[in-house]
């Protein structure tokens, strides 16, 4: 297993220096938590629900014109299936999210964005309010960039736009 350590935070960037670099559109505020926990109650009706579920382990939170980024630590994936291709474990990702949310208005989607694989899945958190879900796996299958996207409904289209800014810019090391 490797170590994962060194974590640099400069201009909206994340650096691990065993695993991947991802850099953030230039127009996001990084927030705390409790920073993350006001703004999301004043502006979200289910603002604590959405804290709780949003901030299990991210490395960055941010928010930009009411749309909250959380991205979690970049890490190595050490329980793989031997013999396993990235293509497939992102499949495996998409099939496991997919079977947890079987509501009409929930989409899921596999890409390859930069070279790399990536699971998007779209979700309702209330009437107004969606969410993107996403994992970003490296080529070799050994590392992954995963986090959540949350927004109003009528922002989905600016929302896709910043994940893919964000997606297009991880760079794995490995």
């Amino acid at each position: 297993m490797l170590a994962l350590f060194g974590v640099n935070c400069m201009a909206q960037q994340i650096d691990d220096n065993h695993v991947a670099v991802v850099r953030y559109p230039q127009q996001l505020k990084k927030l705390t938590a409790a920073q993350l926990t006001e703004y999301a109650n004043k502006r979200f009706k289910k603002g604590s629900r959405l804290f709780n579920a949003a901030t299990r382990r991210p490395i960055f939170t941010s928010v930009v014109d009411d749309i909250i980024f959380d991205v979690n630590k970049p890490r190595v994936l050490n329980t793989l299936k031997k013999g396993e291709t990235a293509a497939d474990h992102i499949k495996e990702i998409k099939h496991n999210v997919d079977m947890w949310n079987e509501l009409d208005t929930y989409t899921s989607t596999i890409e390859t964005v930069n070279g790399n694989f990536v699971f998007i899945g779209d979700h309702p958190l209330d009437d107004t309010v969606r969410y993107f879900t996403f994992a970003c796996l490296n080529k070799a299958n050994t590392a992954i960039v995963d986090g959540r996207v949350t927004f109003r409904k009528d922002q989905k289209a600016q929302a896709n736009q910043l994940l893919h800014e964000l997606l297009n810019s991880i760079s794995f090391k490995k």
